[in-house]
């Protein structure tokens, strides 16, 4: 596994108190993402914590996720 880059720790660091969807312009405001490279690597830091199960996407937007917070069981006796 290689190091993380300072952006891509930045952006973990930003969903992980991010509340509610976000989109790819709402993390490139608040982390001031500019550039091609940038933007790419943005790109894959998302798609790859979707792949890993972290993120939901949404259904009917492009570019906008959420965190995934699994469900917590209740045990009734």
């Amino acid at each position: 596994m290689r190091p993380q880059s300072p952006l891509t720790r930045q952006i973990h660091g930003w969903i992980a108190q991010s509340n509610g969807w976000f989109s790819y312009f709402r993390i490139d405001l608040a982390l001031g993402i500019e550039g091609k490279k940038a933007k790419a690597l943005r790109r894959v830091t998302i798609k790859r914590l979707y792949d890993a199960g972290k993120l939901l996407k949404a259904p009917d937007k492009q570019g906008v996720y959420k965190k995934f917070t699994p469900a917590k069981r209740i045990y009734l006796d």
